[in-house]
């Protein structure tokens, strides 16, 4: 069902997105450290690793190299806003996945309860690597922490494109 900031097609409106990597968005290239702070590298939460696993659940390209990866993915950086996104870095030697730079394939759509915001959660590449998981959010309250992985449905997309 579409939102405030998603239209018809599921794309996200930058405008009217909350947190989210902009520069992917509108195509310049490059997202890195926007409106993240770096922290030492740390395990990932349970319920961090629940919504990774949920939308690395799906088939699509580079999934099967990011599943790999996901064991050794430590938590490097955290949104500046509130919002529970955060920066991936895998420190071991992994397969690399043969997808470009930018958002997979693949999104969760966040389905509001007990007060989630409605959302999606936006995995992002980099260099073959996980690169971050963004939960792009469409109120003006950022949320605090992760949806329930039941309030999430998984959706397939083809690469995603920017809107002007």
């Amino acid at each position: 069902m579409p939102g405030p900031g998603r239209p018809r097609d599921g794309c996200v409106k930058p405008e009217l997105a909350r947190c989210m990597r902009l520069e992917y968005v509108l195509g310049n290239g490059s997202a890195d450290n926007v409106g993240m702070s770096r922290q030492a590298p740390r395990a990932l939460t349970p319920r961090e690793r629940s919504v990774l696993d949920r939308l690395l659940g799906a088939e699509f390209p580079g999934a099967a190299e990011f599943r790999d990866q996901a064991d050794d993915a430590v938590v490097v950086g955290r949104c500046d806003c509130g919002c529970p996104s955060i920066d991936l870095a895998v420190l071991k030697v992994c397969r690399l996945s043969p997808v470009p730079d930018g958002p997979v394939q693949a999104e969760l759509r966040v389905t509001p309860m007990t007060g989630e915001p409605e959302g999606d959660v936006i995995l992002f590449a980099k260099d073959g690597r996980l690169g971050c998981l963004e939960y792009v959010y469409y109120t003006n309250a950022p949320p605090s922490a992760w949806p329930v992985p039941s309030h999430l449905r998984l959706v397939l997309k083809s690469r995603i494109r920017a809107h002007p």
